[in-house]
């Protein structure tokens, strides 16, 4: 009897970045976690002086909007593609064209509740080397990955 996994649901979320430039840009992304915590991560980039990620190359990051996905990753890899088709054929236009920071005021996103941390035993830690062993238990944790 074979089980298959389900595709862990999450959040594909809409944010604004403003550049150092002064121009404002939309970010589009997914996450598995909540929306607050990944634009914790975000934020905690932008502060970052010599940042590589495309958000830390910016001045101010802020979450916009987002909704539920089952499949997050393909969410948001439509959301890219309708996008970009729709930028070549000239019908898309950005909800920051062509306007600079000090020009767009940010849309407030009502608050959500928050869910409840449940408490669950913890992970068990992978070890480094895959030397083979012959107790029940390391096969019963190798099987399990």
């Amino acid at each position: 009897m074979t089980t298959r996994k389900s595709r862990k649901g999450g959040y594909v979320y809409f944010g604004r970045s403003e550049r150092k430039n002064g121009s404002v840009q939309e970010y589009v992304g997914s996450t598995t976690r909540t929306v607050a915590i990944r634009e914790k991560e975000h934020k905690r980039e932008v502060r970052k002086s010599n940042s590589k990620t495309w958000v830390g190359k910016g001045t101010t990051f802020k979450v916009t909007d987002s909704f539920y996905s089952s499949n997050p990753r393909k969410a948001e890899a439509t959301v890219k593609r309708k996008r970009k088709s729709a930028y070549k054929s000239g019908n898309y236009r950005s909800k920051y064209s062509g306007q600079t920071a000090k020009t767009v005021k940010c849309p407030t996103k009502k608050k959500t509740a928050t869910r409840k941390k449940t408490s669950s035993s913890p992970k068990r830690k992978r070890t480094t080397s895959r030397s083979k062993s012959t107790s029940s238990r390391s096969r019963y944790y190798r099987r399990r990955r």
